[in-house]
């Protein structure tokens, strides 16, 4: 009797422990789930590690930029050559170099293109949401009025000839055809010995032959892309679903699509189409005003007194 009254009491007390446990592991859970639900998004994003990391990296920038404007030889260049310096036209004593010719070249082309950089992502928005279907042709049309009218109508014709040459390259289906053009205009330079280019800067100057040459280029380069990446995903379509001639007007967007003819990104035709077929958000009154001030910012940063003198 002893036995059978200790072994029922000991099963008890198994019962209560094991219910209690889970009653308890349950509480747990739902309060760490309850926290993390109720935490600002803000907090889950910065970890302590991740504030860490980008102090350090800050710090590092702002030392390095430190350093050098206390150098010694810092100073002694601009007291040497005084010529090479102009006065700061963002408010900052240190004086701003004005010897190189890569960056005066792109900070002359984005003031002189700069209403057309902004008015592009309006107006692309409002056409998504009119016509969705037009967002490629709005690009391309867009695209070559921004370039016409910085430059000139030529060089909208010789971007116009680059994306002809490849598009019917792409209709006969041989990769290799393709490989081999670009490489031919990529070598051409080495072939002849007067510069293809040169009657943009004897025509137009040193601004619209730099802005010209370097998206000659990359411009190729795109072409190549848009041309094998699209045969590479008909191979892997069904016979009866395969297309000869890629989508044009898709195809002439991504090849001189402003923003980045000249500033870059160079990206994959594949990574472009994704990006065009994703889902937007919607355009509230918070994203425009964002815009705006982003917009505006940018604006007083280039053309601080609200006039520039172009680079030509």
């Amino acid at each position: 009797m002893f036995l059978i009254v200790y072994h029922l009491y000991s099963a008890s007390i198994k019962t209560f422990v094991s219910i209690e446990t889970n009653v308890c592991l349950r509480v747990i859970a739902y309060t760490i789930t309850s926290s993390v639900e109720f935490t600002p998004s803000w907090i889950l994003r910065w970890h302590p590690w991740r504030l860490i990391h980008w102090f350090i990296f800050g710090g590092g920038v702002v030392y390095t930029i430190w350093s050098l404007s206390v150098s010694i030889e810092s100073e002694f260049i601009v007291s040497d050559v005084p010529e090479a310096f102009t006065p700061s036209l963002y408010g900052f004593q240190r004086k701003q170099d004005n010897m190189q010719f890569g960056w005066t070249i792109t900070r002359s082309y984005l003031r002189d293109s700069l209403k057309w950089l902004l008015l592009h992502p309006i107006l692309g928005r409002a056409t998504a949401y009119v016509a969705p279907s037009l967002v490629p042709v709005f690009h391309s049309f867009y695209s070559l009025l921004a370039v016409a009218s910085v430059f000139s109508w030529e060089v909208a014709v010789l971007f116009l000839c680059e994306h002809a040459l490849f598009y019917g390259i792409t209709a006969l289906r041989n990769p290799a055809l393709s490989y081999i053009i670009t490489l031919f205009i990529l070598g051409q330079n080495y072939i002849f010995t007067s510069p293809n280019l040169g009657y943009f800067n004897r025509k137009h100057g040193p601004l619209c032959y730099m802005v010209t040459y370097v998206a000659f280029y990359w411009n190729i380069a795109r072409c190549l892309s848009f041309s094998v990446d699209y045969l590479k995903a008909e191979r892997l379509k069904p016979e009866e679903s395969r297309r000869r001639w890629p989508p044009y007007w898709k195809t002439l967007a991504y090849v001189i699509y402003v923003p980045t003819v000249y500033l870059g990104p160079l990206q994959n035709y594949d990574d472009y189409v994704g990006q065009v077929n994703k889902d937007r958000p919607a355009c509230t009154p918070r994203e425009i005003a964002c815009s705006i001030a982003r917009f505006s910012s940018l604006w007083s940063s280039l053309c601080p007194n609200g006039s520039y003198d172009s680079f030509h």
